[in-house]
């Protein structure tokens, strides 16, 4: 197939030249011009590749080379037109000078292929010495055209969104992380023209992946450490540890590999060794963190994200490994890269990805951003950028559409019995203390309003309650007849169920998010701005308040228990999420509860078990008080859930009700957690360079 057929476009004579192109390629060359191991990896190669002129023998004429390479353009308007001017081409009828007539060569059969080579050179010989000609066309360009495709994640794997991805210097390959049908996440490959993908030896539960300058090898980070690991097979090798979290990699030719900690970018050489810090943050600016760090081609200055309290973009900066002065560049939601002459970086909500010229040396911009793709969901205010690119032609987007799900009552046995809203865009959602009543934040199809909705399994389309504003985190309040929820810009407010007029929540301190109350109303807990994040609690109608939580490692999902004695919540340890219950409003030890990774704990309405996500499902745990000490069973698998899982600002993804036997769970619906990549060649063509 032609180019155009092979992207479903309406096709004319110039398909016809296409196929003769490919017919004599192979008649002089005993080869296909396109060769793949099935239908889409033919086409695949048709669409991204030029077939192998260096496999013409040197005995053919580099008249019949033109010929041939005039037939197999991929843009149309440089193809034939039709065969007609292919035969008044080799006859002569293009001709602009005289030419000396082509004499054929002797060639020595060997076998029937030679005898088939020698025979289609015989008959160009003698069509070219018919003519006495000469072929001119003007030499064609390089390849222009614009080709977008998407990459699936393996089979029996998903990608889930906020997954890493980078594309290789070379613009050949791509990595990508996902996580297979046991639960584990890994790091697979796949050939910018291949079909399929393969995991790499050695990345279980890895992430964050990065490229190597020479593109023959990867940096990750895995349970706490820095690796790099060759493409060729060999271990994984440890290079340093990794402080506090991790959000980002880059490697330069100097052999010097930067990354973000949680304390500012750290340097460390890519043989391994102790880390030393690059930048560190301005506490006068409320800098919370350093992320997502792109060599530039000198591979000794570099770009970096930095987000601050209170900003909901970021801002992207130059430093150099060994000189600690910023040069600021610009505003972005997300991380920015450089790549071919462009700063490539993401606009405000609802994030668009563009690109503006820059100038590597002099740290400058030029002209006007230009739009690349539209709604980048994949980049936001943690820092992620949403995007990978080559150092040439090949980028690589994360677009994921919304994830559908379904708010599903199960019983113990993991059986659903009811369901309590319609599939829709529903990622946070919290259930009234009478058990009837479900408040939940919906995205509406067009992926950029949210509006809080009322679910009580009485109106099944449910009932909206906001309008504006963009809120998220609802939380009941004690009296039932209050939602708290947090607006755009990390502003608190409180809506009666009723009114459409929230407002604003009384001394809001340096807050994120709401997260629980305590069921004798006098705290609120809430998730802090700080990095990592912390667990503070405000007493309700006054300005008491003071961290709970402060640890080395990021605190998430805090519930307090029914009794307010004990507080459960999950550190994000450099091995992965793990469950822990510590006193509440008192001095004591704390405890850990899951065993082998588990994240967002709620409290039965006796205090007597305790349940999480596990990497094998709804687990439960037995909770016991004894003298003022708190004691956690083993824990116990419920049954299986499919969930929008452990991502990042998320809340929790069940509630439990009826004394631990009936579960409210947050489902998805069929394939919509699993994100294919969407993979853009030749993305600058579209770009105007002097645009002012």
């Amino acid at each position: 197939m032609s180019p155009e057929q092979a992207k479903g476009r309406p096709v004319d004579r110039r398909a016809d030249v296409w196929a003769f192109g490919c017919v004599l390629f192979e008649m002089l060359t005993g080869q296909r011009a396109f060769t793949g191991e099935d239908v889409a990896d033919v086409l695949s190669r048709v669409l991204q590749r030029e077939p192998d002129f260096d496999a013409l023998p040197p005995m053919v004429p580099a008249r019949v080379g033109q010929v041939l390479r005039v037939c197999l353009r991929k843009d149309l308007k440089q193809r034939a037109h039709d065969m007609a001017d292919v035969r008044l081409a080799l006859e002569g009828a293009f001709e602009t000078a005289v030419a000396q007539t082509a004499t054929s060569v002797p060639v020595v059969a060997r076998g029937r292929r030679r005898e088939y080579l020698a025979w289609g050179l015989a008959t160009v010989a003698t069509l070219m010495a018919v003519g006495a000609s000469v072929l001119y066309l003007r030499a064609p360009r390089q390849a222009d055209t614009i080709v977008r495709f998407t990459v699936p994640p393996p089979a029996g794997a998903v990608r889930p969104a906020e997954a890493g991805f980078a594309a290789s210097p070379d613009s050949q390959r791509l990595v990508f992380v996902a996580t297979g049908a046991d639960g584990v996440s890994r790091i697979f490959v796949r050939h910018i023209d291949a079909a399929e993908a393969h995991p790499l030896a050695g990345t279980d539960r890895a992430g964050a992946p990065f490229w190597a300058p020479d593109g023959r090898s990867l940096g990750f980070v895995k349970d706490g450490g820095l690796y790099r690991v060759a493409l060729d097979g060999s271990a994984p090798r440890l290079l340093c540890s990794v402080p506090g979290g991790f959000s980002g990699g880059t490697w330069s030719a100097r052999g010097v590999i930067v990354f973000a900690s949680r304390s500012g970018l750290l340097q460390v050489p890519d043989t391994g060794g102790t880390p030393t810090p690059v930048t560190t943050l301005n506490a006068g600016a409320k800098e919370t963190s350093h992320t997502w760090p792109w060599f530039l081609p000198d591979g000794r200055r570099l770009l970096f994200l930095a987000l601050a309290d209170e900003q909901s973009r970021g801002t992207i900066w130059a430093t150099a490994i060994d000189d600690p002065a910023r040069t600021r560049i610009l505003e972005s939601s997300g991380g920015a890269a450089y790549a071919a002459g462009w700063l490539l970086s993401t606009t405000a909500p609802p994030r668009r990805l563009v690109a503006q010229p820059f100038d590597p040396e002099h740290l400058t911009l030029e002209g006007t951003p230009q739009p690349i793709r539209d709604q980048l969901s994949g980049a936001n205010t943690s820092g992620l950028r949403g995007f990978a690119v080559s150092s040439s032609s090949v980028l690589v987007v994360d677009r994921p559409p919304p994830t559908v799900s379904q708010l599903v009552w199960m019983d113990r046995g993991g059986r659903a019995v009811a369901t309590w809203s319609p599939p829709a865009s529903l990622p946070e959602f919290a259930l009234a203390s009478d058990e009837r009543r479900v408040v939940a934040r919906v995205t509406l199809p067009d992926g950029a309003t949210r509006a809080l909705w009322l679910f009580d399994g009485i109106r099944p389309e449910g009932t909206r309650l906001t309008y504006d504003g963009r809120p998220t985190r609802p939380l009941w309040a004690l009296d039932g007849r209050h939602v708290y929820f947090t607006a755009i810009n990390f502003a608190l407010r409180t809506l009666a169920i009723g009114t459409m007029a929230p407002t604003a929540f009384e001394q809001p301190g340096p807050f994120v998010h709401f997260e629980d109350v305590t069921r004798d109303g006098r705290y609120l807990v809430f998730k802090s701005l700080k990095a990592p994040d912390e667990v503070w609690i405000q007493r309700v109608g006054s300005a008491e308040r003071r961290a709970l939580v402060q640890d080395q490692f990021a605190a998430a999902w805090p519930r307090v228990s029914p009794d307010s004695h004990w507080l459960a919540y999950t550190l994000s340890l450099p091995s992965g999420p793990e469950v822990f219950a510590q006193p509440f409003d008192r001095p004591g030890d704390r405890i850990q509860v899951s065993v082998k990774g588990g994240f967002g704990p709620v409290w039965r309405d006796d205090g007597r078990e305790l349940y999480y996500e596990g990497p094998q499902g709804l687990m439960a745990v037995t909770m016991t008080e004894r003298d003022g000490a708190l004691d956690a069973g083993t824990p116990q698998r419920l049954f299986a859930i499919r969930t929008q899982g452990g991502v990042i600002n998320q809340p929790h993804n069940f509630e439990v009700a009826a004394h631990g036997q009936k579960f409210l769970v947050n489902t998805i619906v069929g394939d919509s957690d699993n994100h294919p990549l969407e993979v853009t060649l030749n993305w600058q063509t579209a770009l105007s360079p002097r645009e002012k």
